[in-house]
């Protein structure tokens, strides 16, 4: 009789158990659909690319992010007010996964010089200006704050107030007293910094030119060598 009871109690277990786990696995399985199909299939925020190419420097810069939308929400300002973006507080400039920054060479980025390679790009924005970020692990999801150690560049900017509201969040390249700036806006405040690469890339051409120099100015020598050489 014992034997009996302890079967039944352990089948029923058995069964439960396995209910519990048929419901978990089910309901992870419509939350990652409904995660895939929200931030890849069908997003309120989509995806989009803003590009800027020099044909003549060779320069290739490439942001990736994502663009969501005002959609009647306060969106910079305090968090007692609810702000979609609470004034000092990490923003991925965008929504998903995590904002990149890409560009092929070496350049200026707010004043300041960074290497060739990929970025994860975010701001922490400010009431009257912003900290725009660059660091070194581009590959994240955005949801969360990033590894702060590995941030390589920070600049602060000035934000400015546009007259009328832009209803998506934007990112683009714009010329600006001959100079090129990547520029961020949405709602009604605009940022931008500005990107310089002439003078590495004057460098570049110089150095060309000073290794020739140094080779002509070296070939009678080179000359010479290979004479002697052949004679012995």
């Amino acid at each position: 009789m014992t034997t009996t009871l302890n079967d039944y109690i352990w089948a029923n277990l058995y069964f439960m158990t396995k209910k519990i786990l048929y419901s978990a696995t089910a309901l992870f399985t419509l939350f990652a659909v409904y995660v895939i199909y929200v931030t890849f299939i069908n997003p309120k925020s989509p995806k989009d690319i803003s590009q800027y190419v020099n044909e003549k420097s060779a320069i290739n810069i490439e942001v990736v992010y994502s663009r969501p939308l005002k959609r009647d929400r306060l969106i910079f300002g305090d968090k007692k007010d609810k702000a979609l973006v609470p004034y000092g507080e990490y923003w991925r400039l965008g929504a998903n996964a995590a904002t990149t920054f890409e560009v092929n060479t070496d350049i200026n980025f707010g004043g300041k010089n960074i290497n060739a390679g990929k970025y994860r790009l975010y701001a922490i924005p400010e009431k009257d200006h912003w900290s725009v970020v660059l660091n070194s692990e581009p590959d994240k999801f955005g949801y969360y704050e990033p590894n702060f150690n590995k941030d390589v560049l920070r600049v602060k900017v000035a934000s400015a107030l546009l007259l009328n509201s832009i209803e998506q969040f934007t990112i683009d390249f714009v010329e600006q007293d001959n100079l090129t700036a990547l520029r961020m806006r949405w709602d009604k405040t605009s940022v931008s910094i500005p990107i310089e690469w002439w003078d590495f890339f004057l460098l570049k051409i110089f150095s060309k030119y000073l290794y020739f120099c140094l080779f002509l100015v070296d070939l009678p020598t080179l000359l010479f060598l290979k004479f002697s050489i052949d004679i012995i």
